[in-house]
């Protein structure tokens, strides 16, 4: 049992890991005289923010605003489907999310978004989130 716990730790941390090469690329950028990392870091402040205005007020969906990170993480408690199956739903209206059950979290239900998109897109695809959350949310009460 102690062994299984184990290796559950281990595929965790690697799973929610970045592959060594694109740490090694991301040490080289964060470490040079590049001018792009602060207009980076200011866009990524810029994507957050406006994930949090179209998701905070919404109460089919929780989505605590992370510190840093590219990725955001969404719970759909209340949708009644499992994380894949919410994931398809979203590719199906045109929004590409990870389902939770990817990192081993299926309970509540949560999603996987990235913050490292055009402005314009995450609007449209977090708004896209939100309609669906609201509809599966409702469907699953009646």
């Amino acid at each position: 049992a102690q062994g299984c716990k184990e290796v559950a730790r281990a595929h965790w941390a690697l799973a929610m890991s970045p592959p060594v090469g694109s740490q090694s690329m991301a040490f080289h950028v964060l470490t040079s005289e590049s001018h792009r990392v602060p207009e980076l870091v200011e866009q990524l402040r810029d994507r957050r923010k406006l994930a949090m205005e179209i998701l905070g007020p919404s109460p089919y969906v929780i989505c605590n605003p992370p510190d840093g990170g590219i990725f955001l993480w969404i719970e759909v408690p209340a949708v009644g489907l499992p994380s894949a199956a919410m994931a398809n739903i979203c590719q199906r209206m045109g929004l590409l999310v990870e389902p939770g059950s990817l990192f081993g979290v299926d309970m509540p239900p949560a999603l996987r978004a990235s913050l490292a998109v055009p402005r314009e897109d995450l609007e449209r695809g977090l708004a896209i989130l939100v309609r669906v959350a609201e509809r599966l949310s409702e469907s699953t009460s009646e």
